[in-house]
């Protein structure tokens, strides 16, 4: 039994280029947790009923995720508590290829490192590291990777962490709309109902003023998917009737759906009784039909 004022640090993670570890320091009722991962620190103070959840990691199973040649190291309990879809994968009560070798597989042409490795950062601190915006190009650049981010989260069921990215988009979205391709990455890879979609559609209707639909780069950017036009037509009109506040008066969780305040990242995907070999792109289309 480890208790909490005999740690002072703990490493819990390694992966094959990269290391996680935790600090410790007791300063009254609080514990600091200081995760270094990547070059990048990130401080949260824990209170101790939290703490003791992450030393219980200390004796929890590590599964691998790979992606060609490279790998992370992760706790099998805290992956499977964020996504129901890695929770069926190395504990449900199937014959999946991943619950015998606890390794899952990525594709690289879906998912970059970067993703996976902001996954990690999240999963140990509730939080991730995304390079300082410092200038206009910056932001753009923050926008892809939120943008893939979020793609990857909706992919795999971890609505906490869709939670998380919605709130950073929000923050971006009040000083400047991301360009063509984080709205394509969306709006090709999320439902209809997605709450990122009417995000960056009300961001246009709302923040945007009307000389900027006399531009060339407006009509661009309304046809690069017949969807995302129509969302922002249809926040225009609630602009204009007079019925309706501007979204970013109030909280990036007003974007949230009420299915997804309710959903819980732990929920289990039902495969059935059947014990064929099925495979994780069928649980996927499951879990993506579920939330539609």
């Amino acid at each position: 039994m480890i208790r909490e004022e005999a740690v002072e640090e703990v490493t819990i993670l390694k992966s094959s280029s990269d290391l996680i570890t935790i600090t410790i320091n007791i300063t009254g009722s609080e514990l600091e947790l200081l995760t270094d991962f990547d070059r990048t620190k990130h401080r949260k103070h824990l209170n101790v009923g939290e703490m003791r959840n992450h030393l219980k990691l200390l004796n929890d199973p590590v599964v691998t995720l790979r992606i060609d040649e490279s790998e992370l190291h992760v706790h099998r309990n805290l992956l499977c508590k964020a996504s129901p879809v890695f929770e069926a994968a190395f504990t449900g009560e199937n014959s999946f290829v991943e619950t015998r070798t606890q390794i899952f597989e990525f594709d690289s042409s879906e998912v970059s490192i970067e993703s996976l490795e902001l996954l990690v950062q999240w999963l140990y601190s509730d939080d991730y590291k995304l390079p300082e915006a410092a200038d206009i190009f910056d932001v753009h650049e923050r926008y892809t990777e939120l943008a893939d981010l979020y793609v990857f989260a909706e992919k795999y069921v971890i609505v906490d962490l869709k939670h998380s990215i919605i709130e950073e988009f929000w923050k971006l979205q009040k000083k400047k709309s991301p360009r063509l391709i984080p709205i394509r990455r969306i709006y090709e890879n999320t439902p209809d109902s997605s709450p990122c979609r009417l995000l960056i559609a009300a961001g246009y209707a709302w923040n945007m003023s009307m000389t900027w639909y006399d531009k060339e780069s407006a009509s661009e950017r309304l046809r690069c998917h017949p969807d995302f036009g129509a969302d922002v037509a249809i926040e225009l009109g609630k602009r204009f009737s007079g019925n309706h506040q501007n979204p970013f008066s109030g909280k990036a969780s007003d974007f949230y759906t009420a299915d997804e305040r309710k959903r819980k990242s732990k929920k289990k995907a039902d495969c059935g009784n059947n014990k064929r070999m099925i495979s994780l792109d069928e649980l996927l289309s499951e879990q993506s039909d579920d939330l539609l």
